[in-house]
């Protein structure tokens, strides 16, 4: 979230800012239109790690996060994004982000003010395309928990209701053991101890969590949840993210704006690229695909989707997503891909592939703890003093 003001500062021939989203428009592209992905992953490995690929495949909505605003109204705030030509946005819905553009209870019990709410971005051809709710549902304080988890809930039954695929947050942190009332992250498996919170957190709190959550989404038509790794939660790293979403399965992705960090993070770009670059980077684009103005029902939303995207029987793609329960969210190319197959780079849709670990050996640790390539962390033995975890 803290990305957000320096893009609306930064000037608009700022090289940072460009290459930034010359990367960003790319990614999104690949997870409309996936055989692009694959031309995506190979050109960012041929290339060096400081140029980013040059041109976007496709053109996507540049959008804006309001909570950027906290002090305009909401009429106000569209005022001003519909004169920059910001053709959509994200809308916090509370916790960190604040509600100060959604009363999400005030419009989950008024149709009527809800419509005339969708009706102000209608109006200016302003695409609501994720709703935020970034807090802590797992938080050790139970009432702090309840209150975010409910913030969550809510926020799906309004992504329900106004046709959003994508809900985005954080992963939370609990405390480190069952009496704690502040949250522990824990973030490396020795000292011993920290081995133990890791697994009670993981095993007591984060996957029974989010399994529950995103079944839930899953019931309410909302099939994709965008977290953003950030430090203090338990998914900060494309490790963790995995990690979770091996657990708790394909509704768990990333959002879209952290790239840059997973990029400047310890993996090549292509390896971040290739494991979650069209199924987790992907999935807040799906959203921004480009939409009519007003456009919520299913049929209109597959209409302009299979318009867009090359292939020659576009009556038969149009058939698939509207029989697809998660519409466009979950159309990979021309056909319906739903959990637990995935949508891969060369877009087709398929059972996932199996993580083989990597092995100590392989990887020259002699001693100490190193991941294994699928999330996990191997024991390659205690290090002696003064001796390092690689040979």
């Amino acid at each position: 979230m803290e990305s957000t003001p320096n893009l609306i500062h930064a000037g608009p021939k700022s090289p940072g800012r460009r290459k930034f989203l010359t990367a960003t428009s790319l990614v999104a592209a690949a997870a409309a239109t996936p055989n692009i992905a694959s031309a995506l992953v190979n050109q960012m490995s041929s290339s060096s790690d400081a140029d980013l690929p040059a041109g976007p495949a496709r053109k996507i909505p540049i959008g804006v996060f309001d909570a950027v605003f906290p002090d305009l109204s909401l009429d106000q705030m569209i005022d001003k994004i519909s004169g920059w030509g910001i053709e959509a946005v994200e809308i916090g819905t509370g916790c960190y982000p604040g509600d100060k553009h959604c009363q999400v209870t005030e419009l989950l019990s008024s149709p009527a003010k809800l419509q005339a709410w969708k009706k102000k971005f209608d109006d200016r051809n302003i695409l609501v395309a994720t709703l935020s709710c970034h807090g802590n549902p797992i938080h050790p304080d139970p009432k702090r928990a309840e209150r975010d988890a409910a913030i969550f809930r809510n926020t799906v039954l309004l992504a329900e209701r106004l046709g959003v695929g994508v809900i985005v947050g954080f992963s939370g942190c609990p405390g480190g053991a069952p009496n704690e009332t502040m949250p522990n992250w824990a973030t490396y498996r020795w000292p011993p101890e920290y081995a133990q919170i890791l697994d009670w957190q993981w095993k007591e709190k984060v996957i029974p969590y989010w399994k529950q959550a995103a079944k839930f989404a899953r019931d309410h038509g909302v099939h994709k949840l965008a977290l953003e790794m950030h430090p203090g939660f338990v998914v900060y790293n494309p490790m963790t993210l995995l990690k979770l979403r091996e657990a708790v399965g394909e509704a768990i992705g990333q959002q879209l704006d952290e790239l840059a960090k997973a990029l400047a993070g310890g993996s090549s770009r292509r390896e971040i690229l290739g494991r979650i670059g069209v199924g987790l980077a992907g999935l807040v684009a799906a959203s921004l695909l480009p939409e009519r103005a007003g456009a919520t029902t299913q049929t209109s939303d597959c209409n302009h989707y299979c318009d867009q995207l090359k292939h020659p029987d576009k009556q038969q793609c149009k058939n698939a997503c509207r029989d697809c329960n998660g519409g466009v969210a979950a159309m990979c190319g021309a056909v319906c891909c739903l959990a637990p197959k995935v949508c891969r780079s060369d877009g087709t849709c398929n059972a996932p592939t199996t993580c083989a670990p990597t092995t100590c050996a392989a990887q020259g640790a002699t001693c100490g703890s190193v991941l294994d390539g699928c999330g996990g962390v191997l024991n390659c033995g205690r290090c002696r003093v003064g001796e390092c975890c690689r040979s």
